[in-house]
């Protein structure tokens, strides 16, 4: 089978694939529409920053969120919804489709729990806009840019308690998940000591209180530091380094091999598929090392057309993640969302609501975690086409662009065309093409049906 080149970027750089993108991009040029989403600034978002605008904190500083809803108490779970319902909007309706899809990436690998407590609610709700967005695609800027911003951003500092770390009561977590999540990996190489040093390193790192009216910005408190000599991975830093301490520690991680294996690997499977080939863990890396981890210099090689024929993700398809799923399935079937409420119920059912993992590992993107979920994917499906999703509706005009004026004998060939860019596999397309055939009274609700039961084969299920 051939496989596409432009449908299988839509696939594994988009949000989920739609018709209409690839129209677009087949239009630009595959270049073209790399070139144009690798500099999300140029593209015109105007209708989505017109979206964004009802929602009243997004853009706010953690100190006007703070002074708008008071201390932080329960009142502050409006803030949850708000950063929630942004997120799912943008995926669904920006015409920034790949910054959208490593904003998610990133988000997980940094990830922190927004529902920790009041407080955090209000900083993560600023760490999604400073720490994770503003850097994702900046002009020239690497893996080093986005780990100086969690390292001093006031939701990372709070939520692994590097802020109460001080020397002679040091709180090591956080130097233990950036060595083992944000950079090296759980086989290191690093020691129990590396650790100790990294956190010596990182004291004195806090961030400014709400009475200070600055909420939230980055500070640091040398009488809190431990300005001793360190060892870190064999490194000595000298004494009296001070904040330099800390920023040595994230140049030393941001260029170890380990670092460059890793986070190169990693993205490639988010872009690509599990396992990338050895050829093209080679290039990503070299692109690493070469370009001192330009974030924009990796994904460029990443979704290269020689690229995917290496890598062939059709061969060994990843499962979509719940959200994913969803936000595919609404793209393509037109969904209006007039109130994100239904799917951010849906998708904590599922256990993936946006910025709703617990653990600081981030939301995994392996099949093994989400596998064994088939009903509730099954039921996804069902309810979005039966408008029960609460907020969302599916119109009938929708139903009638996807499939009106199709014979019944063609049902299966348009769905696989308009969900699957016509990658369906055809033991699902015969499945489905069976239960079409069957249906006695073709109608607007049939078709409803046919279009979730295509949802819900192994094909759709997979990217």
């Amino acid at each position: 089978m051939v496989h596409d080149e432009l449908v299988t970027l839509m696939h594994h750089a988009t949000q989920g694939f739609t018709l209409d993108e690839l129209a677009r991009a087949e239009a630009m040029g595959y270049d073209a529409w790399i070139d144009e989403q690798l500099n999300p600034a140029s593209i015109d978002d105007s209708a989505m920053d017109q979206i964004l605008a009802t929602f009243p904190n997004l853009a706010l500083s953690a100190q006007a969120i703070w002074n708008a809803n008071g201390p932080p108490t329960n009142t502050t779970a409006s803030l949850l919804r708000e950063l929630r319902s942004a997120t799912i909007l943008r995926s669904m309706m920006s015409k920034r489709q790949l910054y959208e899809r490593l904003v998610e990436f990133w988000s997980d690998h940094f990830n922190i729990l927004q529902n920790e407590d009041s407080l955090q609610r209000i900083l993560k709700m600023v760490d999604d806009r400073t720490a994770v967005r503003a850097n994702v695609l900046a002009p020239s800027g690497t893996f080093h840019d986005l780990l100086l911003a969690n390292a001093q951003g006031a939701s990372m500092s709070y939520y692994l308690d590097n802020y109460a770390s001080e020397a002679g009561s040091i709180n090591e977590n956080y130097a233990r998940e950036l060595m083992e999540l944000h950079t090296l990996g759980v086989s290191g190489p690093y020691t129990e000591t590396d650790v100790t040093e990294v956190t010596r390193c990182f004291t004195g790192w806090a961030f400014m209180p709400a009475q200070s009216g600055n909420l939230g910005d980055f500070l640091f408190i040398p009488s809190r530091h431990d300005n001793g000599q360190k060892t870190v991975l064999g490194q000595t830093i000298p004494a009296g380094g001070g904040l330099n301490d800390g920023l040595t520690v994230l140049s030393i991680l941001a260029n170890h091999p380990s670092t460059v294996r890793r986070i190169s690997r990693k993205l490639a499977s988010w872009l690509l598929g599990v396992d990338p080939p050895s050829a093209v863990m080679h290039r990503v890396e070299t692109t690493y090392l070469s370009t001192g981890g330009n974030i924009e210099a990796m994904v460029r090689a990443i979704l290269q057309p020689e690229t995917f024929r290496e890598a062939a993700p059709w061969n060994n398809p990843k499962l979509k993640r719940p959200f994913h799923l969803l936000i595919s399935l609404l793209r393509q079937t037109g969904a209006q969302v007039t109130d994100p409420v239904g799917v951010i119920s849906a998708l904590a059912a599922m256990g993936h609501a946006p910025h709703d993992w617990h653990t600081p590992d981030g939301a995994p993107d392996r099949i093994q975690a989400w596998g064994g979920d088939v009903l509730n994917r099954w039921a996804l499906a069902s309810f979005l086409l039966s408008n029960q999703l609460p907020g969302v509706t599916v119109p009938n005009s929708s139903i009638g662009l996807i499939l009106g004026g199709i014979s019944q004998s063609q049902v299966t060939r348009r769905l696989d065309q308009v969900l699957c860019g016509g990658t369906m596999r055809g033991e699902d397309r015969e499945i489905v093409q069976s239960y079409v055939d069957g249906i006695a009274s073709w109608n607007v609700t049939t078709a409803r049906e046919a279009i979730a039961l295509a949802a819900s084969s192994p094909s759709y299920q997979l990217y």
